[in-house]
């Protein structure tokens, strides 16, 4: 059994990765705060693979991960994020913080982010770029294959078949039963979209394994 560390376990992405590796690893999670003791609770308590799931401001973004690479060599996995190229201060700190086995992409899940402002909303109104992102647990199962040696590093990019943001409302909208309406505006072109090195499947079928 392999003894995996996940670094926030609260957040949408952390709990979903605790959540689907528990059943067949030893996992362990931490209360101490970045930059306070954490990288030294981690290391006392000898995990054999690091995920860091930490979101947050430069430092947590950006110094974490290699404070986390320096002590755990060859066994840190970190989120990136699809905005890489962008010039924001929260993409420029993705960016700086890509350190041991990256897994880049977007991620999505029906209880955070994106996909929880369309289930709140009676009418959201939704763009046309393009989107080639995973679920939350899609992820989860694309760090636990890198544990077991079946994806190599360092920048892993998984991808579902390209769709607008439109359509994904849509889909997610259909099939969790959310009451609503997706209003499309207008064309715009395609963006935000990863050339994969690792294709999944189509993201209906990744939010179907929720239900």
């Amino acid at each position: 059994m392999v003894r995996v560390a996940v670094l926030g376990h609260r957040g949408m992405l952390g709990s979903r990765v605790v959540a689907a590796l528990a059943p067949r690893h030893q996992v362990v999670t931490f209360a101490h705060r970045w930059p306070d003791n954490l990288v030294d609770a981690v290391e006392v308590a000898r995990p054999d693979w690091v995920i860091n799931c930490i979101r947050g401001d430069w430092s947590a973004n950006a110094d974490l991960p290699h404070a986390l690479a320096k002590r755990f060599p060859g066994n840190l996995i970190q989120p990136s994020t699809d905005a890489i190229g962008e010039v924001s201060e929260y993409a420029r700190s993705k960016k700086a913080g890509e350190a041991g086995t990256v897994i880049r992409c977007s991620i999505i899940d029906p209880e955070g982010g994106l996909l929880a402002t369309v289930r709140a909303c009676p009418k959201w109104y939704a763009t046309r770029d393009g989107w080639n992102g995973i679920t939350a647990l899609a992820w989860a199962g694309v760090a636990e294959q890198a544990i077991a040696g079946n994806l190599t590093g360092p920048l892993i990019i998984p991808a579902s078949p390209t769709v607008t943001v439109a359509d994904l409302a849509r889909t997610a909208v259909a099939i969790f039963g959310w009451s609503t309406e997706i209003v499309e505006g207008p064309a715009t072109p395609l963006r935000r979209v990863l050339v994969p090195t690792l294709e999944l499947p189509p993201i209906a079928d990744q939010l179907r394994a929720y239900l």
